[in-house]
């Protein structure tokens, strides 16, 4: 008897094209940090999240902003030599 496994074939959407990201997808996204790293940042207002059911997700966008805002800040720090606050 041949058993087909048709799960291989089935495509999910790639990191690059969701609108949302779960948590550990999330991490990932902003280089694999750590779970607790990644709960400072949204406790603190750094990282926005958002609730479906009891599921915690990041939007696409709210990744994008994060990675735009320290950047500015990497930006900030070395025209000034000083630390962004």
């Amino acid at each position: 008897m041949k058993v087909c496994n048709n799960a291989s074939k089935i495509s999910s959407p790639s990191l690059d094209s969701r609108d949302a990201y779960s948590v550990r997808d999330a991490r990932a996204r902003l280089g694999g940090i750590s779970n607790g790293k990644f709960y400072d940042l949204v406790n603190s207002g750094q990282l926005r999240t958002f609730l479906v059911g009891r599921r915690r997700l990041v939007s696409q966008q709210a990744i994008q902003n994060f990675i735009q805002e320290r950047e500015n800040q990497s930006q900030e720090f070395a025209e000034r030599g000083s630390p962004a606050t």
